[in-house]
């Protein structure tokens, strides 16, 4: 090989191995873009089961067994994804005592009849019943006015339909400085419920015959419905009067975990076997299930995680008549629930949150 030669091989050589070079970086930085734009579009929303063992929902403790002599399904059984999303609820920021004292004003409250207790500040007509109670250490708070003397209510017929009672909750979120947006609540598809407030007490009864409107607010995460205590909850009577209003919404961390769930079917046979949760204390004769859904459970008492839950809503049949009913199983996969506390009796106090 001469040298003329030798020279032509070093430069083809070193031509390769450039363009080898340049094939190689852009490959690099091929994988670099790939690899960032599908972990960002891809990435899982959380560790299976991220949370590890949870309590149950708190209505193990705050509801009853449910109870009936035979049972009698109507409905389908609805099929879910085999995991879904818990989240872990968020503190509230808490209020300032200017903030408390603007709370209290808007309610029309003085300030000189504030008291504080065991992380609860309240604020009482001293001549009456209405009232406002604010916890500290999540910034919750229910207010309740006396209506028991209240003539001009009782006479009254209430006048707010679905939008308009929707305006107004608007103008009173505003005025309270609540932010709905990027909070899950499904603030177009609200629960109404009509009462007629008299002497004896408030009784539901049809919109016609109604002096007041209660508009619950339910979470909406995806397209599973929240279910339980409304965070959010007014009842409001002629003008847009506020007669009461719950405020028991804390915001959920946006890292979630999913968990396997059990299927509706399974769910259904702890609802016969007496392993599920109602407000109603009674033993039914008979209960016909007319639907069954997924959703999130909702507290006013303290609980940690925002986890789905089997609902089972029907009639039940007793000696006085048929009654309706909700009835409630946790859906997450028991492995993943703190037995123990399940099966604790239901007539123990609920928890409260942690000051």
């Amino acid at each position: 090989m001469t040298l003329a030669d030798l020279s032509a091989w070093i430069r083809v050589a070193l031509k390769w191995a450039l363009l080898a070079s340049i094939a190689i970086v852009i490959l690099w930085i091929g994988w670099v873009v790939i690899t960032g734009v599908s972990s960002s579009i891809f990435r899982p929303r959380g560790v299976d089961a991220g949370f590890g063992v949870m309590d149950p929902p708190i209505f193990t403790k705050a509801l009853t067994p449910f109870k009936s002599k035979s049972f009698t399904n109507e409905s389908d059984l609805p099929k879910a994804s085999s995991k879904i999303d818990v989240y872990k609820f968020l503190t509230n920021e808490k209020l300032t005592e200017e903030q408390k004292d603007d709370l209290a004003l808007f309610f029309g409250l003085r300030k000189g009849n504030k008291s504080q207790k065991d992380g609860l500040t309240t604020w009482k007509e001293s001549r009456e019943s209405t009232s406002l109670k604010l916890t500290t250490s999540n910034s919750h708070f229910t207010y309740i006015r006396d209506t028991s003397r209240d003539t001009n209510l009782f006479k009254s017929k209430n006048t707010l339909d679905k939008n308009a009672a929707l305006k107004k909750t608007q103008e009173i979120f505003k005025e309270l400085g609540i932010g709905l947006k990027d909070k899950n609540i499904d603030t177009s598809n609200p629960v109404l419920t009509y009462f007629n407030f008299s002497s004896s007490g408030k009784k539901k009864s049809a919109e016609k015959s109604a002096n007041a409107v209660e508009i619950q607010f339910y979470r909406k995460v995806g397209k599973i419905l929240g279910n339980g205590d409304a965070p959010i909850r007014l009842i409001l009577a002629e003008k847009g009067r506020i007669l009461e209003m719950d405020f028991y919404f804390s915001p959920l961390n946006p890292e979630s975990a999913p968990y396997p769930i059990i299927t509706s079917l399974q769910a259904w046979k702890k609802v016969k076997s007496g392993k599920s949760f109602s407000e109603h204390k009674q033993e039914f004769n008979s209960v016909r299930i007319t639907q069954i859904s997924l959703v999130y459970w909702e507290s006013k008492f303290y609980q940690p995680f925002f986890q789905p839950v089997w609902m089972f809503v029907g009639i039940g049949e007793t000696k006085t008549g048929d009654k309706q009913f909700q009835t409630f199983v946790p859906a997450v996969s028991s492995e993943y629930l703190s037995l123990d506390q399940e099966e604790e009796s239901s007539h123990q106090p609920p928890p409260v949150a942690p000051n």
